[in-house]
C-alpha cells in the first residue's frame, strides 16, 4: 500500500492514518520491551550499592526494589534516564534528569 501511487486525497490521508496507527504500534512494542528490561533487571540487578555511608547507587533494578529501598532507609532516588518513570512516589522523593544512554 505505502508504494502504491497516490489516486485521491483519500488515499493519502487513509496512509497517513496507517502510518500514525504504526508509530502507536511501535510505540507500544518499545514500552513492552523497556518494561520486561526493567523486569529482568529487577531479579538480575536489585541491589543498590553504598557508595559513602547514606549515599547508593544502583540499577533501574535497585531502584524498583521497594522492599530493598525501604530495608536501607532510602528516601530520595535520583533517576538519570529517559522515560523511566517513578514507580513508588508515595513513598520516595524522585528527582528526574531526562538523558538518553549512548555508547559513544
Amino acid at each position: 500500500m505505502l508504494n502504491e501511487p497516490l489516486e485521491s486525497e483519500e488515499d493519502f490521508n487513509a496512509r497517513i492514518a496507517q502510518a500514525e496507527a504504526n508509530m502507536v504500534n511501535v510505540d507500544k512494542v518499545f514500552e513492552i520491551m523497556k518494561t520486561l528490561q526493567a523486569i529482568k533487571l529487577t531479579k538480575n540487578d536489585g541491589l543498590p550499592i553504598e557508595v559513602i555511608s547514606g549515599l547508593y547507587i544502583g540499577s533501574i533494578g535497585a531502584a524498583y526494589n521497594q522492599e530493598l529501598l525501604l530495608q536501607t532507609v532510602i528516601s530520595h532516588i535520583l533517576t538519570v534516564a529517559n522515560k523511566i518513570k517513578p514507580r513508588f512516589e508515595k513513598l520516595f522523593t524522585y528527582k528526574i534528569i531526562g538523558c538518553i544512554d549512548n555508547e559513544t
